[in-house]
């Protein structure tokens, strides 16, 4: 099990021949615990600042946790899913952060990587990359003057494949776009592939 002083939950899983992989939320100002199962081995992560942060967690397929990373803005952030590659071993979660800071992959490096920067009102998409062993390798966004939500990824072991919904006009990578899609409603569904070496 996993958890800390105050509401935690995993949001998505993955499972492959190398190991299990979730990925989630909990809450800030708390140590979060993941425990292996049946085995005294614990690993503990702390706040990145918001009222809610990502952890991105691997586990062996016998329940022994290996690593794990956090992520988090001034507001609230959460993973809602979870693929690894089985050619690389790389691991790419997709998600939602929020806030007027930078978002921070693994702000226990020194000095932290500012990986991806809130730009617009709302909620926007991040897509994160972690090697094998749980290092940092890239992040991207997806970002409108809305509520942009991430919630599915997938890999053919080529490309990235992510989902979820935008609103307005939403830039895929910003400030910087590489292109941009225009919600014809309120929120619209979208698909896009990506390159899974650099995220756009």
């Amino acid at each position: 099990n996993a958890g800390g002083l105050s509401g935690d939950a995993a949001l998505g899983v993955y499972v492959d021949a190398n190991g299990v992989y979730i990925t989630g939320t909990y809450l800030f100002n708390t140590i979060m615990t993941f425990s292996s199962y049946a085995v005294a081995t614990t690993t503990a992560i702390t706040t990145g600042g918001g009222s809610n942060d990502v952890f991105i967690a691997k586990y062996t397929t016998g329940g022994l946790i290996q690593w794990v990373a956090k992520a988090g803005s001034t507001a609230a952030d959460a993973g809602y899913d979870i693929v690894a590659d089985g050619v690389t071993g790389n691991v790419y979660t997709i998600g939602d952060y929020a806030g007027v800071n930078n978002f921070n992959i693994f702000p226990s490096l020194t000095p932290p990587v500012i990986a991806t920067t809130h730009v617009n009102q709302g909620t926007d998409i991040f897509i994160s990359a972690h090697n094998q062993n749980g290092g940092f390798l890239w992040s991207t966004n997806i970002s409108s003057a809305g509520s942009d939500l991430g919630r599915s990824i997938a890999t053919d072991g080529n490309f990235l494949y992510v989902t979820g919904g935008i609103a307005n006009n939403a830039n895929f990578k910003n400030p910087s776009p590489a292109f941009t899609r225009t919600a014809t409603s309120t929120q619209d569904l979208f698909l896009a592939k990506l390159n899974k070496s650099t995220g756009v």
